[in-house]
This record gives C-alpha cells, sequence and structure tokens, in this order.
C-alpha cells in the first residue's frame, strides 16, 4: 500500500458539476488535481455546509462562497465550532425568504417549531 501512495500520492475527493449540470464526486490524486487546475481544466471553490429550518421540511445544504454567499456573510454568520451556516426560510405569499441567523437564534426557533 506505501508503495502505491508514494507512486500515486494522496487522494482528494472532487465535487462538481459535468457538462450536462449533473452533480459527480471523484477521488483523484493531489498530483492530478494541481495539473488539472495548472491547466485551468478547473478551480477550487469553498463550499460551506448550511442546515435549513423550512415549514415544508428542515434540511441541509451546501452553498457555495462567491456564488450563493458572500464572504463578508460567511465570515459574520459562520459557526465557530462547526465551520456550518445556520438560516431560516419563511414564505411570504407563497414565495421563500431564506434568512441566516446565529447558532443560537436557530436553535430557539427549532424549539418553538418543535413545540
Amino acid at each position: 500500500m506505501r508503495l502505491l501512495s508514494g507512486l500515486f500520492g494522496k487522494k482528494v475527493t472532487i465535487i462538481g458539476h459535468d457538462k450536462n449540470g449533473k452533480p459527480f464526486e471523484r477521488e483523484v490524486s493531489e498530483r492530478q488535481l494541481k495539473g488539472w487546475e495548472a491547466k485551468g481544466k478547473l478551480s477550487k471553490v469553498e463550499a460551506v455546509e448550511v442546515h435549513v429550518l423550512d415549514p415544508k421540511g428542515d434540511y441541509s445544504t451546501q452553498w457555495l462562497v462567491g456564488k450563493d454567499i458572500s464572504p463578508e456573510l460567511l465570515e459574520k454568520f459562520r459557526d465557530s465550532a462547526s465551520g456550518a451556516l445556520y438560516a431560516i426560510t419563511i414564505y411570504k405569499a407563497g414565495v421563500p425568504e431564506t434568512m441566516l441567523a446565529a447558532k443560537e437564534k436557530w436553535l430557539e426557533v427549532k424549539s418553538t417549531l418543535q413545540g
């Protein structure tokens, strides 16, 4: 096993979307990843886990930093212990609106909703 890791290097998992928008997850060597980055074939994008309270069903998802959330909001609302974000979705006239919340406030709302 040590011989193989010496030949191929440490493995990392990449998550992305193919040209048709279909999500994928693959394990590749760090060397291969760095080569693709150098050739401009892909780039690293930070993703953050988001726990969402939603009247239609709570869920967790991933938001892309710089696309789904600004670095400034991430810094302001990211939980220091878990690194995750916490959000609450409400519906106004059937239209969902999602707001970020501090973990403590999120837990209060969750407790209230669970009665």
